[in-house]
């Protein structure tokens, strides 16, 4: 995206705490393309992940042209957009000559500065709440690589609070999350199977049964990523 163009969208914004229709648009196709370029590459399909690479440059031009007007006289979000256009165009860059270490790096942190330039003005997405259940989650997952003492009163108190600690975060992403995607079969597959294994935890220390917990933590896991890649 040339920095020319960018210039020009300086119009008229309104400073609601929401995103107007047309930048929601460019956001949710960024996120879209986002995560499918980065299942492509965890799962080396190198080519088709290219080829999301160069839609998703295609429909962020055409959704940035659409949003000239309503990014108006914002000049930090001109600047997130002129950032994140880079990035797109060097992913693209990257995986044409082979790159795709690089590209991906670039794809994953593609969201960045919109997001950090929402965070600014006080707009939330669900992205933001799985990102920020995933990091609560982190604290509760320690435990599937490193088997804790079941043995100790205080090890077993200390997983009990991080599991409610992150089931607390991923209702909470249920909350926010709107009308359209609460009722998505798949979110409610991944936020529902994640919040009740959670909150098998609790039956996993009262028996002391490391297994158990294991097995719990490892299907945690599974729905955190899932969310992330799906939703985040």
């Amino acid at each position: 995206m040339a920095a020319g163009l960018v210039a020009a969208m300086l119009g008229g914004m309104t400073a609601a705490n929401q995103l107007p229709p047309q930048v929601a648009d460019l956001v949710q196709n960024l996120q879209k393309y986002r995560r499918t370029v980065l299942a492509y590459l965890r799962t080396e399909n190198s080519d088709l992940a290219l080829i999301e690479i160069e839609r998703l440059e295609t429909t962020w031009t055409a959704d940035l042209e659409r949003a000239r007007a309503a990014i108006g006289q914002d000049r930090s979000l001109a600047e997130a957009v002129t950032e994140t256009a880079r990035a797109i165009h060097a992913a693209r860059v990257a995986g044409e000559r082979g790159d795709f270490a690089a590209a991906r790096s670039l794809i994953e942190a593609v969201n960045r500065p919109i997001g950090q330039w929402r965070r600014r003005q006080g707009i939330r997405s669900l992205s933001d709440c799985i990102d920020e259940a995933g990091e609560v989650y982190e604290r509760l997952d320690v435990h599937r690589t490193s088997a804790p003492d079941l043995m100790r009163e205080d090890i077993r108190t200390g997983i009990a609070a991080q599991a409610e600690a992150a089931a607390r975060a991923f209702r909470r992403c249920n909350e926010e999350a709107d009308a359209t995607t609460r009722a998505n079969v798949e979110f409610r597959r991944l936020i529902d199977g994640m919040i009740n294994s959670l909150a098998q935890v609790p039956e996993a220390l009262l028996r002391r049964d490391a297994a158990y917990l294991h097995r719990l933590l490892i299907e945690q896991r599974s729905f955190e990523r899932l969310l992330s890649m799906r939703f985040g």
